[in-house]
């Protein structure tokens, strides 16, 4: 269904998607076997499912397909790292301030979470933003207090 210009799916649409993947693969579904198959085929991305479902391992479970459970991940980012990342590239000269700038931004910077990265933690791109333009008006505010005592310069 389009709304907006954009394909909507239904969670009876991603489940189905997500069990026509696990048709072309042997073994357990992993995230990145459905990506080579929505490139192929097309469908709903892998993110909005997990966006949708919590996580793969539920989207798989929902639509009765064996997830991969090989693979342990921990992030080396809690949520409020990820958002300060998302804060300085606010705060970088010739930010436009948008995801897709941020996740050419953080290709350039060593060490910056990925665009990808950052969505697995955050689906929706104005959430983060949110709370990192609080971070760059309040780093804006202790600057502009900089060198002042009591009030006075």
């Amino acid at each position: 269904m389009a709304v907006g210009g954009k394909v909507k799916y239904s969670d009876d649409d991603m489940l189905d998607a997500v069990r026509q993947a696990a048709f072309f693969v042997s073994g357990a579904l992993r995230g990145e076997s459905y990506d080579e198959y929505r490139a192929a085929f097309g469908g709903p991305c892998r993110m909005g499912i997990i966006s949708r479902f919590g996580t793969w391992r539920a989207a798989c479970d929902a639509a009765d397909v064996a997830a991969n459970t090989t693979r342990s991940y921990s992030s080396r980012w809690s949520e409020t790292d990820l958002i300060r990342w998302v804060a300085d590239y606010l705060a970088a000269d010739g930010s436009s301030g948008t995801y897709s700038g941020y996740a050419a931004w953080a290709k350039a910077m060593s060490g910056a979470p990925s665009g990808p990265r950052l969505r697995q933690t955050f689906p929706r791109w104005g959430e983060v933003k949110a709370a990192a333009c609080r971070i760059v008006a309040a780093r804006a505010a202790r600057a502009a207090c900089h060198g002042f005592v009591g009030g006075h310069p």
